[in-house]
Order: C-alpha cells, then structure tokens, then sequence
C-alpha cells in the first residue's frame, strides 16, 4: 500500500481511498474499502471486478440492490464447480 492510499485511510476517508485503489486497479482493495464505509452496492461492483461473485452478491444484498446480487450469483461458481475444481 503506497503512502498517498495509507494517508486516506488513517484520515478515515475510505470512499476516497476506495475510489483511488479501483482507479489503481486493485478492485480487491477497492472492494473492501467501499464495505468499511458501508457503500455496498460500490463494494459489490468492486468484488465482481475482483473476481469474488460471491461475496459481491452479499453486499448486493446489503444494498438492497436485487439486480446486482442476481447478476454476481449469476457469476458465482455453482457447488459442482467447485467440486470439480477440488479434484
């Protein structure tokens, strides 16, 4: 974590320090930034950006948003393929 990320943080500015990670890239932080400041449905279209359709359908639901939590279950692995991805 660079020192401009940290400072926004320590400043308890996580939408800011959120929206500068997701510019960087790096959805995963961005995600769990969005979360700590309780925009979930942000946070929810930054875990998909990450790749973690399932917890991006939790903070969907979170935000109460259905469309976004029907479109990251949409993406998340079944059971099957995870069954499959275990062998």
């Amino acid at each position: 974590m660079d020192d401009e990320l940290a400072a926004l943080i320590r400043a308890e500015r996580l939408a800011d320090a959120a929206t500068l990670a997701e510019s960087r890239g790096d959805a995963r932080t961005a995600a769990e930034l969005y979360e700590r400041a309780c925009l979930f449905d942000r946070a929810s279209d930054a875990a998909l950006a990450a790749g973690d359709a399932a917890h991006a359908a939790i903070l969907a639901a979170l935000a109460s948003d259905d469309v976004r939590a029907e479109r990251a279950l949409a993406m998340a692995p079944s059971e099957s393929d995870r069954r499959r991805a275990a062998h």
